[in-house]
């Protein structure tokens, strides 16, 4: 637009391997303004009642909005698309650095259609982008690939990437971003979508700085918001955090087996074990972590298992879908895997213990 914000978006065919920056028009943006708005007029146009959620031609759209990267925690960006989970319209919300890095980039927003023939992933610099092969990729987990690509650059980027759940198609796969920060766009398996498309990673940076139309009058209305929010000592969040959790498990809010467990006792227990992991700062052990995930598996289970006990649960789960298989005689089956714990750290990955049925959705589990 000729005086506000940038909104140029980038549009991107995996099919034919080519990219194109397009601008909405001043109509659409003063109607539509971005974010979730812009994303569903797009997908509305882009598909139709036949379309479906894995088909080449579902867009999968990474939109922000005006105030994304000019206004105190305003790094947000939602991702949308025809939901694998639910094969309606889905959208997921995700924080950290990606959104305003996207911004900086050049772009307000990407629609990615097609589906590659091989592993890829995008990299968008200061308004120029490219199609990279990810083959190399393929198989990491969001930690490494964050790391790698990272490497690859000058480091000053956001990555926002799927794991091994989001390539093999689990309905209900995140999208994550910001590496160990863990920032995630998790509802509607938008992952899975992602996975459908080749699409391993968006990598988003650069230096451009974002377009305002009375940046004088910004500084003053973003110093009435600060001034206007309350301040809280760390303690007092912590508390307050804490309390929120047991209201949760005191009024059946928490999916204690699955929904049918309702009100939980011990879910007191477990969040006075994020208090204390919270008041050390985030910088706790790998034995605490490995005992506040303990407290967290036993408060939604129900169950009252030791470390050695946790270990064990992916065999039982393990033959517990083997004996699923053999019953029902089912030999589409696959195993997926739940939990896995190596030398103290819990690593929590998708394929290896459950049955294909389950990661479909619980829709699907009839």
């Amino acid at each position: 637009m000729a005086d506000g914000y940038n909104t140029q978006i980038l549009w991107v065919d995996l099919t034919e391997g080519r990219t194109e920056a397009r601008e909405p028009g001043e109509e659409v943006m003063r109607k539509y303004i971005g974010g979730a708005g812009l994303a569903a007029k797009i997908l509305w146009e882009e598909t139709s009642a036949d379309t479906e959620p894995f088909a080449p031609e579902n867009p999968l759209i990474f939109m922000t909005g005006p105030l994304t990267g000019v206004v105190q925690q305003s790094s947000r960006h939602i991702v949308a698309g025809l939901s694998p989970l639910t094969n309606i319209w889905g959208r997921a919300h995700s924080g950290g650095s990606w959104a305003d890095k996207l911004r900086r980039s050049g772009f307000m927003g990407i629609v990615i259609k097609g589906q590659a023939q091989k592993p890829v992933y995008l990299r968008l610099y200061n308004g120029k982008a490219e199609i990279c092969d990810a083959s190399s990729l393929w198989g990491m987990d969001t930690y490494e690939v964050e790391k790698v690509l990272r490497r690859e650059t000058d480091g000053k980027v956001s990555v926002a990437t799927i794991g091994r759940a989001g390539e093999r198609l689990v309905r209900f796969a995140a999208i994550m971003n910001d590496g160990k920060k863990g920032r995630a766009a998790a509802r509607c398996g938008l992952g899975a979508l992602m996975g459908s498309k080749k699409l391993k990673a968006i990598v988003v940076g650069g230096n451009q700085e974002i377009p305002v139309f009375d940046r004088a009058r910004l500084k003053e209305c973003n110093k009435k918001i600060y001034h206007a929010c309350p301040r809280k000592k760390r303690t007092d969040v912590i508390e307050d955090y804490v309390e929120e959790i047991k209201v949760a498990f005191r009024t059946g809010g928490v999916p204690v087996k699955n929904w049918r467990g309702g009100i939980f006792d011990p879910g007191e227990k477990f969040a006075e074990s994020l208090r204390a992991a919270e008041q050390i700062g985030g910088k706790a052990s790998e034995a605490q972590l490995s005992s506040y995930f303990i407290e967290l598996l036993n408060s939604v289970t129900g169950w009252n298992m030791d470390y050695d006990e946790c270990m064990k649960t992916g065999e039982r789960i393990c033959n517990l879908t083997r004996m699923f298989n053999v019953g029902n005689n089912k030999s589409s089956l696959l195993y997926s895997d739940l939990i896995l714990y190596s030398k103290g750290n819990i690593k929590f990955l998708c394929n290896v213990s459950f049955s294909f049925i389950l990661y479909s959705g619980s829709v699907r589990f009839k």
